[in-house]
């Protein structure tokens, strides 16, 4: 049973990592567009809805969880590297084999 839990956990923690990432990278792009001249105001209605959701998120995360445990997220979710991811996702989006893109990635990760 406790194997069972602890495989719940590992991917609940799996799930929110990649949650907090594309957050932080979403927030990078809606940003930018916020500040777009051509961004019609009715979009960026929606845009600061989408910034809010993103913020909200986070401020729970920081309230209802512990200190220690909010401040290795937040340390996580604002290193330099989620603005490089952010750019990786606009080399790779054009890609078709994207076996070939995670196969490169795997070889050179890192296991921490």
């Amino acid at each position: 049973m406790q194997t069972s839990k602890d495989s719940l956990i590992k991917h609940f923690t799996t799930d929110l990592r990649r949650l907090l990432y594309m957050n932080e990278i979403t927030l990078f792009t809606l940003q930018s567009m916020k500040g777009n001249a051509v961004t019609p105001q009715w979009l960026k209605v929606a845009i600061n809805n989408q910034i809010n959701c993103i913020k909200n998120l986070k401020a729970e995360l920081s309230r209802r969880g512990s200190q220690e445990s909010w401040d290795s997220i937040y340390d996580d979710i604002t290193d330099d590297r989620m603005h490089d991811i952010a750019l990786h996702m606009d080399f790779i989006a054009p890609v078709r084999n994207i076996a070939q893109i995670t196969s490169i990635l795997q070889e050179h990760a890192t296991t921490t």
